[in-house]
């Protein structure tokens, strides 16, 4: 995980993520994010509203899923947006 992580870094000059809001669906969190990032210092920052699904069992992240579209996310665990 932290590899795949530090590769989707690697090109951003700046990147950073915020948590929206956080719903609990049971053995799953819906996680609604705002990621921001530059690709050169002086370029404009881009946003991106995206989503992901933890889920978790005995304290631990089992499974983590990423969603670019936040509708898909809520969907797919029976909510809609």
């Amino acid at each position: 995980m932290r590899a795949c992580w530090l590769d989707w870094l690697a090109p951003w000059a700046s990147y950073r993520t915020e948590i929206a809001e956080l719903i609990d669906v049971g053995e799953r969190v819906v996680v609604l994010v705002r990621d921001y990032g530059k690709r050169e210092a002086d370029a404009p920052e881009v946003e991106l509203r995206g989503a992901a699904i933890w889920t978790v069992r005995g304290g631990r992240i089992v499974r983590a899923e990423s969603y670019a579209d936040r509708a898909e996310a809520l969907a797919s665990v029976g909510l809609a947006e």
